[in-house]
């Protein structure tokens, strides 16, 4: 049908956005500025954040400048994934070697319990 006509489709399922096909249509993102509409096209570079792109984590926060959990979780893994520290506290050591100030506490969850020790946390 696309060959033909104009098609628009609407979706927040990075399930649907991860296609080879994406290379050769628009891919935007419509939001609301200061009450102004707006209107990104996030075809190559904005749109390749992560190898694993797009996220729910990325769409929430291009489209809503929402700073998810999920966001930061894909922005932390992706950190550690190019670090090649896999070990947590070696990651950490490795924040610090970069400059990243340690600002906030977090406690380790293991199996859907927390009370371990506090960890620092990066903002």
């Amino acid at each position: 049908m696309s060959k033909t006509k104009q098609v628009f489709l609407a979706t927040h399922s990075p399930y649907f956005l991860v296609s080879e096909y994406l290379n050769t249509i628009g891919l935007f993102i419509f939001c609301l500025e200061s009450g102004v509409p707006k209107i990104d096209r996030i075809n190559g570079a904005k749109s390749n954040l992560l190898p694993w792109s797009p996220t729910w984590g990325e769409i929430n926060y291009e489209g809503y400048k929402l700073p998810t959990i999920e966001f930061h979780n894909d922005l932390y893994g992706r950190l550690q994934e190019l670090s090649e520290k896999r070990n947590i506290n070696k990651f950490e050591g490795w924040l610090v070697d970069q400059g990243v100030k340690k600002t906030k506490q977090w406690t380790k969850e293991t199996k859907g319990n927390g009370g371990g020790t506090q960890k620092t946390q990066r903002c």
